[in-house]
């Protein structure tokens, strides 16, 4: 899979969206949106096309559970941007849902004293769908939710452990479905929803591979598509200006062998797998290095394996993690923020005019000859056909937390524009 040619996807979908409404809006059109939750007939036919978290949110209020005494939430995260519906920002909810999992007090108390200015290294747990990568996450942020534990991952989701559980490495980080999650499928909808579920794939990726210095990939037993998933971030990364030397710190291959559960059965993979097909060598340490990669193994938890390469392969993780040459941040919500108000700004143009009667479909198919030399230079896309540049300007996007307080419930937070956007942006 090619990260730049994924990111087109998101491109042309994001473009035949037109962005109106001012810097209210959002919470304007939330209100409206609960009201009619709450005379929906049937809450989850309701629910079903909004983003998850608040999905989850108005399903909860209709069914009649108290939700301003909510049970604690047993969650791997702090925040959670869902951005599933990347157009969810210019359509009718003009804003994407922000949740804390813990509840907002509990992330600002773990913000305050030794954890208020702390300056974490923002790494970013990647890999296909379904190959561990929660899991790893929580090895990494040492937080033991049981084995049995399943949490679904929406949109952009982050974890900031404390110091104090992570050999003092100031970790935050950042977890996603994974590429190619699969839709729902019924002959009617699925080539609609499995369209959508590329443009969200690709928006999410793409504002998460932005945002981190440092990437954890994790693959099971290889396939091809895990290499071919490896090679295009890699490629992504030499795009970016890293050096192979600098590649080589900062993106770390776990191969999380969760169904190996006897020494045996990992040492016969690894000698396959590792020496074989990537050319590594056994450190003295326990990890194993390739030209490209350095590379460590997770065996099935509370195996014989897993208690002879599990602890050691995440203390040399985070020991990696800390001495990587690599930038810091201490407010990573606002640095993910501008990284969405980054690439919002990239794809986003003000036509001279616009067309209002134009059919979705019909721009959709023409949308590819419009895209400006701008956005051909985020994303690597080859055409027969020549782009054409259209009269049009880029639009700078700036974004803001906005809170909606309820009378009844807990606080709900939005991410939306600062300020309102001309009639004319596509």
């Amino acid at each position: 899979m090619d990260v730049h040619r994924y990111t087109i996807v998101f491109l042309v979908f994001l473009g035949v969206v037109q962005v109106h409404g001012d810097p209210t809006a959002a919470i304007e059109n939330i209100k409206l949106l609960i009201e009619a939750a709450k005379q929906a007939k049937n809450i989850w036919d309701f629910v079903k096309d909004l983003p998850p978290t608040l999905g989850d949110y108005l399903a909860t209020l209709v069914s009649g559970k108290d939700i301003n005494t909510p049970e604690k939430p047993v969650s791997s995260y702090d925040f959670v941007i869902d951005l599933t519906r990347p157009t969810d920002i210019f359509g009718a909810l003009k804003s994407y849902p922000l949740s804390y999992p813990a509840g907002k007090d509990a992330y600002d108390k773990k913000l305050e004293g030794t954890e208020k200015s702390v300056a974490r290294f923002i790494v970013n747990v990647v890999g296909r769908y379904n190959v561990g990568k929660t899991f790893i996450l929580r090895l990494l942020a040492n937080i033991n939710l049981g084995h049995s534990f399943t949490e679904r991952t929406n949109g952009l989701s982050v974890a900031l452990p404390l110091l104090s559980d992570t050999d003092n490495t100031p970790l935050a980080l950042i977890d996603t479905a994974g590429t190619r999650t699969p839709v729902e499928y019924s002959d009617k909808t699925f080539k609609n929803r499995s369209y959508e579920r590329q443009v969200s794939d690709s928006f999410i990726q793409e504002v998460a591979i932005s945002s981190a210095q440092i990437f954890v990939c994790v693959v099971n037993q290889l396939t091809l598509d895990d290499q071919l998933y490896l090679k295009s971030l890699y490629n992504r990364l030499i795009d970016d200006g890293l050096t192979p030397v600098d590649i080589q710190q900062r993106l770390l291959l776990v191969h999380n062998y969760f169904n190996l559960q006897t020494v045996d059965e990992v040492e016969k993979t690894e000698k396959y797998e590792l020496e074989t097909l990537f050319g590594a060598r056994k450190q003295p340490q326990g990890f194993w290095l390739s030209n490209e990669f350095k590379h460590f193994v997770i065996a099935h938890v509370d195996s014989e394996a897993g208690k002879k390469y599990n602890t050691r392969s995440i203390e040399q993780i985070r020991t990696m993690i800390k001495g990587a040459n690599a930038a810091k941040d201490s407010d990573v919500l606002r640095t993910i923020i501008s990284k969405i108000e980054t690439l919002l700004s990239k794809v986003l143009v003000e036509e001279a005019s616009v067309k209002p009667d134009i059919k979705h479909k019909d721009s959709q198919q023409g949308l590819l000859s419009s895209i400006t030399s701008g956005i051909r230079a985020l994303v690597s896309y080859n055409s027969e056909k020549p782009m054409k540049v259209m009269p049009q300007r880029q639009v700078k996007v700036q974004l803001e937390v906005q809170e909606l307080n309820l009378d009844k419930g807990q606080p709900l937070w939005f991410i939306c524009p600062k300020s309102p956007l001309s009639g004319n942006v596509t």
